[in-house]
């Protein structure tokens, strides 16, 4: 029988919550990881998405774009879509994610941050983002900062730029025999 894709995720997430393995699942449903993986993210969509999706007033990649957000987030961004404000998955992660910071952004150890995550599974390269960008920039320039005075230990100068752009033609480049100094530029 053909089913929905949420009748889908909810017999994906019987198998799954009775033990059953991700190999089985595949072998006995024909279905790859990554359609499993999509189908499970539905299960996080808010109640208003869900009936938008069963009443094919969005597609399934739209459902599953939305996905990522919290479900007060979807319910926001969903009246837009339906509209056609925003239609490709892409647009309605970047509404969602908006100017979120990546997890290979940081230049600290992850373990600092306190905040919470918002993780992209649908991502090939398994994104997250830190949802607190206030935390992550001051942990950002803090790391900066140990990184200048590390510098400095070994370098005859050190300092921290900030800001969208580096102007390189401020700094000269050492004589031969100088150690020099380092910029960090934090942007």
């Amino acid at each position: 029988e053909n089913l929905s894709p949420l009748e889908e995720a909810h017999a994906l997430f019987s198998l799954v919550k009775n033990g059953e393995e991700l190999d089985n699942i595949v072998a006995q449903t024909g279905l790859s990881v990554a359609t499993i993986r999509r189908r499970l993210m539905l299960l996080t969509l808010s109640d208003k998405v869900k009936e938008a999706l069963s009443e094919k007033k969005i597609t399934l990649s739209q459902a599953e774009a939305l996905a990522i957000g919290k479900p007060e987030d979807q319910d926001e961004v969903l009246d837009d879509v339906i509209e056609g404000y925003y239609t490709t998955a892409e647009e309605i992660k970047d509404k969602l994610i908006g100017e979120l910071p990546t997890l290979s952004m940081a230049i600290f150890p992850k373990e600092q941050y306190t905040g919470t995550f918002t993780k992209d599974l649908l991502a090939e390269d398994d994104a997250t983002y830190f949802d607190d960008v206030e935390e992550f920039e001051t942990l950002q320039k803090q790391a900066a900062e140990k990184l200048v005075a590390e510098y400095a230990q070994t370098r005859d100068w050190a300092v921290l730029e900030e800001g969208h752009r580096f102007n390189k033609w401020e700094y000269d480049e050492a004589e031969e025999g100088e150690k020099g100094g380092v910029v960090v530029f934090l942007s």
